[in-house]
């Protein structure tokens, strides 16, 4: 990520990894080390510290404690970006979802039109195209979380 928190074409790849996203979560609730992620994630040390590595480069944590007995592992700003962008993710298609609700409750409650002119089955009102396309992409955002949702611990 860079100085305007944009997500970089290489730091695809690290973040798309559900266990490096999973130690990003626990991360950004308090710092950890190596053991306690370890048996946190239920992972030998080996493959956490190899996440580790991959997400100390990119630069989305930082080690602290260097020369001491314990090494802690925190969210950089970076890290913290990531985190943040990941709920505003959720929210967008949620509000979305809810105010096409609104608007088709708005059109169901409004008086009767007239009889005259006609309106042709091709002809739809407003609220329920929006209520179209939201449905429709709130079933893709479902089918994407779902294969992308942290596994049960």
């Amino acid at each position: 990520m860079n100085q305007d928190n944009t997500l970089q074409p290489d730091d695809v790849k690290v973040v798309l990894d559900r266990t490096r996203i999973r130690i990003l979560k626990i991360l950004g609730e308090r710092r950890h080390t190596l053991s306690e992620l370890s048996k946190h994630l239920n992972l030998s040390k080996t493959t956490v510290l190899h996440h580790l590595k991959i997400l100390e480069k990119s630069g989305y944590i930082v080690r602290v404690g260097e020369g001491r007995k314990w090494i802690y592992h925190e969210l950089s700003e970076s890290g913290r970006a990531i985190l943040r962008w990941k709920s505003i993710r959720v929210a967008i298609p949620l509000a979305i979802f809810i105010l096409s609700g609104i608007a088709m409750l708005v059109q169901r409650f409004k008086p009767p039109e007239p009889a005259y002119p006609k309106m042709s089955g091709a002809e739809i009102s407003v609220a329920h195209t929006l209520l179209g396309i939201s449905v429709f992409l709130m079933l893709i955002y479902l089918y994407w979380w779902s294969k992308i949702r942290k596994p049960p611990m």
